[in-house]
């Protein structure tokens, strides 16, 4: 059976434990800078999206998967990496719409898309810089690992609710 494979980050969510008691996931609703002893200072949230722009018809290379898995337990040991996980493939997702008013529910399979989510990681990090460092070192994995596949990891930074009282200003990169 030949079915569209998207994802690249691979594993279960990963839950700081406190003691012997997992904290809840709550901690998506919070993003104040905010004091990580294991990172040593104030540090901010980024969510990393994994997207493929090719057709696959299995799964990533086992070594890609052992890259990966060991790349980010060290994240994990350093504190760094607070969730990760890959999504189903789109046809078993569904889509809840707005649209000219009116709510729809849509069952996948889906319409083709140029770019689609396969994966995700929250990390908990200093700074942007070193967010998309982190989403480079994962991407040259793919490149070693995985010939031929194309994506893109795009990182954005996890804003708190108070981040919403006051406008966001983006820091363009230099041409």
């Amino acid at each position: 059976m030949n079915f569209r494979l998207v994802v690249s980050i691979l594993g279960s969510v990963i839950r700081r434990s406190s003691g012997n008691k997992l904290q809840s996931a709550r901690w998506l609703r919070f993003n104040q800078a905010r004091p990580n002893t294991k990172m040593g200072g104030n540090t901010m949230r980024f969510m990393m999206l994994v997207k493929t722009t090719g057709e696959f018809s299995g799964p990533p290379p086992q070594a890609l998967i052992d890259a990966i898995n060991k790349q980010g337990e060290a994240a994990v040991k350093s504190g760094a990496m607070i969730a990760n996980g890959g999504l189903a493939p789109v046809t078993a997702g569904t889509t809840v719409r707005i649209a000219r008013n009116k709510l729809t529910t849509t069952d996948g399979p889906f319409t083709e898309a140029k770019e689609v989510v396969g994966g995700f990681a929250i990390f908990d990090l200093k700074s942007k810089q070193e967010a998309v460092e982190s989403a480079q070192q994962f991407m040259e994995l793919h490149l070693r690992h995985w010939p031929g596949w194309e994506g893109a990891t795009e990182v954005r930074q996890i804003l708190s609710a108070e981040d919403f009282l006051q406008p966001y200003s983006c820091q363009a990169s230099p041409d």
